[in-house]
């Protein structure tokens, strides 16, 4: 991707998972990164990455003024944007500030975006939970409607419509690309929050504990952050090439990516030596809807499809966090996955 070479990217939310590993892969890819972010999180992937503690802005995106003023000095030409309040139970404690974070620091970059004469392409990162998911069983396409019930989903759908209305009202007549991209959850190598399903289980199987699962029948889709990253890259060169329109694209996993707690954590147990687990019965539990994307526009438009088999990403969790368990330095090792990466694309 020789596109990106020389290129002065901005990454809000860049000391995020998402943020850290498109930072690597931009950096790799020979781009000029700088960052936006409100701080990080201890032991989390940024803090481990001295190599891409690139130029970050630390403020709270919700802040318009600063904001601004920190656009306005990197001067971008490319704007990924994945700063956001992404946990679902915080939104539910926290509404007001979910939608201050998601849905009004979104209007603040994009009106930042508007007053720049350098940005051509922004990505909006949404997800896939922007959809009103009804139930039965429905493959989203990025024309179904959108609606929600929680503050964070919602925030999400209001992301949608935020982008849309600064598109068509201001950006389409100053030439700047926009889209959105929605995927579903993530994961791989370098996720150190343990309130999360797998990184808490490797966390447990490397200290020779038993994790807890509940709910272990729950299917869930588990796709890869490589593959996800890699159609947010596809997506910035082509909105910088063809700012003519503004779309959303659906990101979406492999069918055979969905499978249940269980069964990925039995996966997973196969990489660590007399790795066992503890189910504990869940009374009363409502297995949630399964949302499955249509990805057909991503792969007509930009050519994407997910490279990477869930079995490829289970193993590559494994060994990536069994590496850095044994020292090895966390730069080097996204290194190694990430020209892995390319080289098989």
């Amino acid at each position: 991707m020789d596109f990106y070479k020389g290129k002065k990217v901005l990454i809000t939310g860049n000391t995020g998972y998402k943020g850290a590993w498109l930072t690597k892969m931009l950096l790799s890819l020979g781009a000029e990164v700088s960052g936006i972010s409100i701080g990080y999180e201890e032991n989390s992937l940024y803090e481990r990455l001295t190599k891409a503690r690139i130029e970050t802005y630390f403020t709270d995106i919700a802040d318009f003024d600063k904001t601004k003023e920190y656009i306005r000095q990197i001067k971008p030409e490319i704007v990924f944007h994945l700063a956001a309040q992404a946990y679902v139970d915080v939104s539910i404690n926290n509404p007001l500030k979910t939608y201050q974070t998601n849905v009004v620091g979104l209007a603040n970059i994009l009106e930042c975006v508007r007053a720049s004469n350098t940005i051509r392409s922004v990505v909006v990162v949404t997800s896939d939970k922007c959809y009103e998911n009804n139930g039965d069983g429905t493959v989203y396409r990025e024309e179904d409607s959108l609606g929600a019930a929680d503050p964070y989903s919602t925030s999400k759908a209001c992301q949608e419509l935020v982008a849309q209305s600064y598109y068509k009202t201001y950006l389409s007549k100053l030439e700047i690309g926009l889209a959105t991209a929605r995927a579903s959850n993530v994961i791989g190598g370098g996720d150190f929050n343990t309130k999360r399903l797998l990184p808490y289980v490797i966390d447990c199987f490397l200290g020779k504990k038993q994790p807890e699962l509940r709910n272990i029948s729950a299917v869930r889709p588990w796709q890869n952050i490589l593959d996800v990253l890699y159609g947010y890259l596809l997506l910035g060169e082509k909105l910088n090439n063809d700012n003519k329109y503004c779309l959303p694209f659906n990101f979406g996993p492999h069918e055979a990516s969905f499978i249940s707690v269980g069964a990925i954590v039995e996966m997973l147990s196969g990489y660590f030596e007399n790795a066992t687990y503890v189910s504990i019965p869940i009374k009363h539990f409502a297995e949630a809807n399964i949302l499955k994307l249509d990805s057909t526009r991503a792969k007509h438009m930009l050519g994407w499809f997910p490279l990477l088999s869930l079995e490829d990403t289970v193993q590559q969790t494994a060994e990536f966090h069994k590496e850095i368990y044994a020292g090895k330095d966390a730069d080097a090792v996204c290194d190694f996955y990430i020209n892995k990466y390319m080289r098989g694309r």
